[in-house]
């Protein structure tokens, strides 16, 4: 994977964290671009959550989405700050170091 590639996936997900909604098409194209799984529970909570509007998730799941991104993409690819939106959008939420790392 090229710093390229990251900094593609990373604006495909800010531009994803800046919409109305969740996409879990946006996902599937940075795992494409950067590898990663679409198989576990983490993907599948994800996915669960295909275009549900950023208003209707509740903020801890808010929370760790971000970390679950990044398990799905095999592990941290992408930091918070690398996905500006995210604080923009949810002042609350730490940087991704302060989350333990999830299994899959």
């Amino acid at each position: 994977m090229s710093n390229v590639d990251k900094r593609v996936a990373a604006v495909a997900l800010e531009k994803m964290f800046r919409g109305q909604h969740f996409s879990i098409c946006t996902v599937d194209d940075c795992i494409d671009l950067v590898g990663g799984s679409r198989a576990g529970q983490i993907y599948r909570r994800l996915s669960a959550l295909h275009c549900v509007a950023w208003a209707d998730i509740p903020d801890d799941v808010m929370q760790i989405m971000p970390v679950w991104i990044n398990e799905v993409l095999g592990g941290p690819r992408l930091t918070v700050l690398q996905i500006p939106a995210v604080h923009e959008g949810n002042l609350s939420l730490p940087p991704i170091e302060d989350f333990p790392r999830i299994g899959k």
